[in-house]
């Protein structure tokens, strides 16, 4: 009987010698990457760095998922809780860091300024076809917290609360806090003309056609018939672009001179009514007042000189 050379391995299996015709078995035989002399697998390493390499992609990806995610938040959250308040922070543009004035984008469009059930010759609500390009508006009243901060004082007729839209003052004086404004802040805030007040007033192009800012409800959207005519601001409903308190709170003082027949002729584009005047144009009706003046076509003027105490404004951009 001739001599086998046999080879044990840790299963305590036999494997011969190839010389002697039996095939020996060993842990490399059969893999690709290993190369003779070496001590261990080549194979091994070559996984361990693609299993890093995998994990190291799927980091990235799952990185770049956050970031979408992060960067598109707003519209998942309307997505998937949908309210009228959150539908509402898209239009939220601006907000300044220190004042914390808050700004609404009102894109631009054509519409029929005026009251389209007032068909009168000579009426100063003649329906008038006009169109504005895009701009920003307040989305509060000018309250007396942010006079205050630019002017130094709190006017006559105001309470000295801050959420309180600010009241009893004159177009001049008006127009003297948005100079110290726009001072303060290197902006060039001002008064809105008449016609983006009211394109504002109406919803701009999300307009679903409301007599009052925001509802056919005057008592959703407005304060009027008050004894007091102070309120907090943004505490009725916004309209459909997110904006408060343009059917009444205070009046609001817009950078026109009145004109009675400026729907007949002022121009079809960003007009901003006659170059002078004895009156300035005021909108948007007051808590005092009656329900009428909270429509978005009423129109009102004063003397830029005087003063009252339900007169206030609102910012444009």
């Amino acid at each position: 009987m001739s001599d086998k050379k046999r080879v044990g391995n840790n299963n305590g299996e036999n494997e011969s010698d190839s010389d002697l015709g039996i095939h020996v078995i060993v842990p490399w035989a059969e893999d690709p990457d290993h190369e003779e002399g070496s001590s261990g697998y080549k194979g091994n390493g070559k996984r361990k760095k693609k299993k890093v390499r995998n994990k190291f992609i799927a980091l990235l990806v799952l990185a770049a998922i956050v970031a979408v995610v992060c960067f598109f938040f707003d519209d998942l959250k309307r997505l998937v809780f949908p309210s009228s308040e959150t539908e509402n922070v898209e239009y939220i543009a601006q907000k300044d860091p220190t004042l914390g004035i808050e700004m609404v984008y009102v894109e631009g469009g054509t519409f029929m300024m005026g009251d389209e059930d007032d068909d009168e010759a000579g009426s100063d609500k003649l329906p008038h076809r006009v169109s504005l390009d895009s701009y920003y508006i307040g989305k509060y009243e000018v309250t007396v917290g942010l006079w205050k901060a630019v002017m130094g004082y709190v006017p006559e007729a105001c309470a000295d609360i801050d959420r309180y839209p600010v009241s009893g003052i004159s177009w001049e004086e008006a127009q003297d806090f948005v100079n110290e404004l726009n001072v303060m802040t290197g902006k060039n805030y001002r008064l809105p003309t008449e016609a983006e007040w009211e394109y504002a007033a109406r919803g701009g192009n999300k307009s679903r056609g409301c007599k009052y800012a925001g509802s056919h409800s005057a008592a959703k959207v407005a304060w009027y018939g008050e004894d007091d005519y102070k309120n907090y601001v943004g505490t009725k409903q916004p309209n459909e672009l997110g904006i408060y308190d343009m059917s009444g709170n205070v009046e609001e003082w817009c950078h026109d001179w009145y004109d009675s027949d400026y729907y007949n002729r002022s121009p079809f584009r960003n007009p901003q009514g006659p170059s002078s005047g004895r009156n300035k144009v005021c909108r948007g009706g007051y808590s005092s007042g009656d329900v009428e003046k909270c429509e978005v076509s009423y129109r009102e003027y004063y003397d830029p000189s005087s003063t009252g105490y339900f007169r206030g404004l609102r910012l444009a951009l």
